[in-house]
């Protein structure tokens, strides 16, 4: 095992790295993007169980989230110019750090509004009396 067989392994673990962040970047952008379009969709029946003051508050936790991961994919797409430059010389070593640390910041900050908005959503859920339906 020489040292083709280290750069083979960085050069996968690197790969492997990209594909994680990537399925991170669909996985917030899903989970917030689907649960303010769904309470968008049900608003008329959702409602009715859950004050309308609260469901606003949750849909803009939804969409602060969606901001913050499009923020991580811009500062993973710096992040790879960065190392492009640290690669050719034109940077130093480490440089490109900042904005990786920014980006794991936003994919953190987008999972937090997506926590804060489901449990604002779940916490002001109320009672709700069944409408009375008129016999056929």
């Amino acid at each position: 095992m020489g040292a083709s067989f280290k750069d083979d392994h960085a050069l996968e673990t690197y790969k492997s790295m990209i594909t994680i962040s990537v399925e991170a970047f669909k996985l917030m952008a899903l989970l917030n993007g689907g649960a303010a379009a769904g309470i968008i969709a049900a608003y008329d029946k959702v409602s009715a169980a859950v004050d309308p003051g609260s469901l606003k508050l949750s849909i803009c936790m939804f969409v602060l989230g969606l901001v913050s991961i499009g923020g991580a994919f811009l500062s993973s797409y710096l992040t790879q110019i960065v190392l492009f430059n640290e690669l050719l010389g034109f940077k130093d070593p480490e440089s490109h750090m900042p904005t990786l640390k920014l980006g794991l910041a936003c994919v953190i900050v987008s999972l937090a509004f997506f926590s804060a908005g489901a449990l604002v959503a779940a916490f002001n859920i109320h009672e709700t009396t069944p409408a009375l339906r008129m016999p056929r």
